[in-house]
């Protein structure tokens, strides 16, 4: 979800590996049945996000056609 003015592309640089394990171990834990693996995927979903939030906007994606957009999601 963004604003409508946002980039939808972010650009994490240095910070791809750590987001690629975040990404790697809540996959493993909602995979899982246990309740407090479940809490922890959360929790580490949500630092996920503000790590998402930090990291800045790709200016390539406000250069896209609104239009050829909503055509990629309805496909």
């Amino acid at each position: 979800m963004t604003a409508p003015d946002a980039g939808f592309v972010r650009a994490c640089g240095d910070r791809f590996r750590e987001i690629e394990a975040l990404c790697s171990t809540i996959y493993e834990l909602t995979t899982r049945h246990e309740t407090y693996e479940r809490v922890a995927a959360q929790h580490l979903f949500l630092g996920l996000l503000l790590i998402a939030l930090h990291c800045t906007a790709d200016e390539r994606s406000r250069q896209i056609n609104k239009d050829a957009v909503l055509a990629t999601r309805i496909q």
